[in-house]
């Protein structure tokens, strides 16, 4: 992960990285460094949810509703 901050976007899977979500939530450049958050419906925690909604440029959209087909494990 020490590569990705010199990232200008972050896209993350809730599934494979939110254990890390506050990891790299804090490897952004600055504030104007977007991250989008990939996680079906009602995965993420409420709680979590109300963190990440506080954070600027950050949007969380759903799987199913962008036509995530799966991670590479998932399409064999």
């Amino acid at each position: 992960m020490e590569k990705c901050k010199a990232t200008t976007m972050y896209i993350v899977e809730w599934k494979t990285f939110g254990q890390d979500f506050d990891q790299i939530f804090s490897m952004r450049a600055n504030t104007q460094t977007p991250i989008i958050v990939y996680a079906k419906p009602g995965e993420i925690p409420r709680e979590k949810m109300s963190e990440i909604s506080m954070i600027s440029n950050t949007v969380v959209d759903s799987m199913d509703r962008l036509g995530y087909c799966g991670g590479a494990n998932e399409l064999a």
